[in-house]
């Protein structure tokens, strides 16, 4: 397993950001399925590398993992220069393919992650269902409300993303998916002692109404990685049979 540190400037963000990618020995570059993998609120790129097994993981199942950086931004377009949704949805994957040659087969290609990570994936997914294959999200904080208060400290007149639009509230997106647009398969997870609890199975419950295959799995655990780094390995196995 090959792991690159890259540092580049995409067009979204007009800074310089980091990203992770592992790339697995010995797998055709037509062949390899990518996942898009963002990080919590208050981590950045590196923590999935830092406190899962997801390097171990990803080369026992011949995966491409592309982590890049968040910041505190929600994976929103802030009002200002910062237009995360823009880096992750659009200048992200087409640098991976530029530069990488893989990620060019929706049919290959997830989006997931955990926390702020787990809503990133679930908007960035199911807004662009053309572009994936299936979305991984655990312990997601899909409610804007509720980050908006229990994060307000950070949402100062330098934090450009509230109020919410309704493409950025992943309940409402569910509610006004098209009917024509291809319904993605979801892999859903959160611990029954976390406080997002409450919103994933909210979101869980919305998907199936409207009609989206969910695999859903729960396990006593708080919102901590003891949790993630078990459910990561789960979803990777789901992913290979998509």
């Amino acid at each position: 397993m090959a792991i690159f540190e890259i540092d580049f400037r995409p067009a979204a963000l007009v800074k310089n950001t980091k990203v992770l990618v592992f790339y697995p020995d010995g797998m055709p570059k037509a062949e390899c399925p990518v996942l898009y993998l963002l990080h919590g609120f208050t981590d950045d790129y590196s923590n999935w590398l830092r406190w899962s097994s997801i390097e171990r993981y990803a080369a026992l199942n011949g995966l491409a993992v592309v982590m890049p950086d968040g910041g505190t931004s929600w994976y929103c377009n802030e009002v200002g220069p910062l237009h995360y949704y823009d880096y992750i949805s659009k200048d992200l994957p087409q640098f991976i393919q530029n530069t990488f040659d893989i990620g060019k087969d929706p049919k290959k290609c997830f989006i997931g992650g955990l926390s702020m990570g787990g809503y990133g994936a679930a908007k960035i997914g199911l807004r662009n269902p053309e572009n994936y294959a299936g979305i991984v999200a655990f312990s997601g904080a899909y409610d804007p409300m509720w980050v908006y208060t229990q994060h307000r400290p950070v949402y100062d007149a330098d934090f450009q993303i509230y109020p919410w639009k309704p493409e950025d509230d992943p309940y409402q997106v569910l509610e006004n998916f098209p009917a024509e647009a291809p319904k993605l398969p979801l892999y859903l997870a959160c611990g029954t002692q976390d406080p997002l609890y409450p919103q994933s199975t909210r979101f869980r419950d919305l998907a199936i109404q409207k009609g989206f295959q969910v695999q859903w799995d729960e396990l006593p655990f708080n919102h901590e990685w003891a949790f993630w780094d078990v459910e990561i390995e789960k979803a990777i196995h789901w992913m290979l049979k998509k």
